[in-house]
């Protein structure tokens, strides 16, 4: 089971804002709204919350996750959601390693 790693994109970020955690989260939704107003269309592209870099993680080109990089003092802290569907499947513990693989390279 490999993840692709995308760079977020406004399309990605609308899908995910209709994610819905009913009984998983401490929230119900997902906070996007950096992405969105963020947003830059002449490259596509979005920062997230406290100017991080989003990538929008997909298994075999379905939409599966999101994880967030941020770099303050040059220490890697991450952010990081599964699609609701996606939770309890066994897929957490790869996800979680490959995400902070990628974001060490």
């Amino acid at each position: 089971m490999e993840f692709n790693f995308k760079q977020m994109n406004i399309k990605y970020a609308l899908e995910m804002k209709e994610w819905y955690y009913k009984d998983y989260f401490f929230k119900d939704r997902l906070y996007l709204d950096p992405y969105i107003d963020q947003y830059v269309s002449s490259t596509n592209t979005s920062k997230g919350p406290m100017m991080c870099e989003g990538y929008a993680v997909f298994l075999r080109d379905k939409l599966v996750g999101l994880f967030e990089y941020y770099n303050p003092a040059g220490i890697m802290t991450i952010g990081l959601a599964l699609k609701p569907s996606y939770i309890g499947k066994g897929l957490s513990v790869k996800f979680i390693q490959q995400g902070i693989k990628d974001g060490v390279k």
